[in-house]
């Protein structure tokens, strides 16, 4: 696949909108997709290195693909989602039916937790009855918050990676090549630091909503899994990363730990 191609990466971020409507679960990917991609419209924004007429010409035509790709993926995301929301939306529904899918994406009127599911707030909840502590209101935005500092540094390493990381303008036939030039697909095979950050991103994302948002399911922890799993592919059985991945994979389902601890999570 080009990584290059930047008509692959509007065709995802379509796929990827799609998935947010078909389950809001996908969400926990979602501060790592987004930044993923604004890393490669920062990435792409320097330039390539060339090393021939030829390729300079490809950078030519590239002179602006930062901020081609980045208009590319916001006209897609905004439309696919208005087509998605369309039924909901005036002239087909009134102005405040777009609500009721809405409500039902982020049930915020069910509690902050249900059943015993191995995250923070069921966990903490053995100390602090945060349902009696807080107000349902504050407790939105408590999830919030943590949420949000929980996936932020992951966040901000794929931009810096995709800023600091671009490829500097080289000289090529005794010419500079042009901001945003591209180096032609298949010569190089050094791959961009925020493309190997990703699963990481992936993983902290995930488990950040795991852990902290707001009415978690204890099948949601497979969406951890996923990452965690392509970063544990090259580990060796007997290593402490094999041996903790194990752990946070099963740890969702160890309901008997909160009830041999008495956890009154209703």
């Amino acid at each position: 696949m080009d990584f290059f191609a930047m008509g692959e990466d509007a065709i995802g971020a379509f796929c990827f909108v799609l998935s947010l409507g078909f389950k809001q679960m996908a969400l926990y990917y979602a501060p790592a997709i987004g930044s993923y991609l604004l890393a490669k419209c920062l990435y792409l924004g320097t330039v390539k290195g060339c090393v021939n007429s030829e390729f300079l010409n490809v950078g030519l035509q590239s002179r602006n693909s930062r901020s081609r790709l980045f208009l590319q993926l916001a006209i897609v995301t905004l439309s696919t989602f208005i087509l998605l929301f369309l039924p909901w939306l005036p002239p087909f529904a009134s102005s405040s039916a777009i609500l009721k899918p809405i409500i039902r994406i982020f049930p915020f009127s069910r509690g902050l937790f249900e059943d015993k599911v191995a995250n923070f707030w069921c966990a903490s909840n053995v100390l602090v009855k945060w349902k009696t502590k807080a107000s349902p209101s504050n407790l939105v935005k408590l999830s919030t918050l943590l949420t949000a500092l929980g996936f932020f540094p992951s966040v901000a390493t794929l931009l810096r990676a995709g800023i600091m990381t671009a490829p500097p303008a080289t000289t090529v036939n005794n010419e500079v090549a042009p901001e945003g030039a591209l180096q032609k697909p298949g010569l190089s095979s050094e791959i961009p630091t925020f493309l190997r950050l990703l699963p990481y991103a992936l993983l902290t994302s995930s488990m950040s909503f795991f852990l902290f948002s707001f009415q978690v399911h204890e099948k949601t922890i497979l969406l951890p899994l996923m990452p965690m799993t392509l970063l544990l592919t090259n580990a060796n059985f007997d290593s402490p990363e094999y041996h903790w991945g194990l752990l946070f994979n099963n740890v969702s389902v160890f309901r008997w730990v909160f009830d041999l601890a008495n956890c009154q999570c209703d």
